[in-house]
């Protein structure tokens, strides 16, 4: 079963349809819809869907340096009309707001977990796990 579930965990990552990756895979639609309802499979496939979502992302914030230095060239570019400079000037303030705030909440949380854990420690003291 291990093998077929890793064929079809491949053949879902890989095409657009469970239809095609039934086709790929070699496994009828109606045993996918059936793989899907075992919460092993759903394991599986849903690490290989983070896996690729993971690898995509990485791929993107190895381009980001590049991507920023592009739009800064437009936005300084004096033969660019000006409504493309403005539109890249425009695509930095609104990005470095979006980053901004979502490096604020990343903090905010990281903050939290770790005051969670500092409470949650001394409840420990007072009320031990396990008794």
């Amino acid at each position: 079963m291990a093998k077929n579930y890793e064929r079809a965990v491949a053949a879902l990552v890989a095409c657009p349809t469970a239809k095609e990756a039934a086709k790929v895979s070699g496994i009828g639609e109606s045993t996918l819809r059936a793989y899907k309802a075992d919460p092993e499979f759903v394991e599986l496939y849903t690490a290989a869907r983070h896996e690729l979502l993971d690898a995509g992302v990485k791929t993107l914030q190895s381009k980001f340096s590049d991507a920023v230095e592009v739009i800064c060239e437009i936005m300084h570019d004096k033969a660019a009309s000006p409504s493309v400079r403005l539109s890249a000037a425009s695509s930095i303030i609104q990005n470095a707001v979006r980053l901004t705030d979502q490096t604020e909440s990343m903090e905010r949380a990281a903050t939290g977990r770790r005051l969670n854990r500092e409470l949650l420690g001394g409840l420990s003291d007072i009320f031990p796990v396990g008794e």
